[in-house]
């Protein structure tokens, strides 16, 4: 039951962020600058442990990113970061696929999901506060509506 718990918590987040890509851009990529360092290294995933660590790190990239939107200007600053985080969820998922959860001893997944639970609680929670946030001030809502960010905490 907890293994299943510990695989749906990580696929869920992955699969639930992989929502946003289709977001309208409220502005065009105008440079050619390299992609900003934002989340985690999804690249470097390949244990559970490094699955849960990333999706932590994942999330609490989202509530930076979205704790910086307090207006128009900073919402188009923020979007090639969004869709970074956006790239990572879809490696996260991913990852996920590949690390296969289901594999792994039960017992190892109770002692990774007891380590970490706290965690990701707080980042989830986090992120989601934010959204509530932008959601509460009607120009900002209309902002999130845009960017269609409301897939990442389904």
């Amino acid at each position: 039951m907890r293994t299943t718990a510990v695989a749906s918590l990580l696929l869920g987040l992955a699969l639930a962020a992989a929502g946003c890509s289709g977001s309208k851009p409220l502005a065009e990529k105008e440079d050619t600058d390299p992609e900003p360092a934002v989340g985690p290294d999804v690249e470097a995933v390949d244990t559970p442990e490094a699955l849960l660590r990333a999706s932590i790190q994942f999330m609490n990239a989202l509530a930076d990113v979205l704790g910086s939107i307090k207006d128009r200007d900073s919402a188009r600053k923020a979007e090639p970061l969004l869709r970074i985080l956006t790239g990572k969820a879809k490696a996260l998922e991913a990852a996920a696929g590949k690390v296969n959860l289901a594999d792994q001893p039960v017992e190892q997944l109770k002692a990774l999901e007891e380590r970490y639970k706290g965690e990701f609680e707080k980042a989830r929670r986090r992120a989601e506060q934010e959204v509530k946030r932008l959601n509460a001030d009607p120009e900002l809502s209309k902002i999130l509506n845009r960017i269609d960010l409301r897939n990442l905490l389904n």
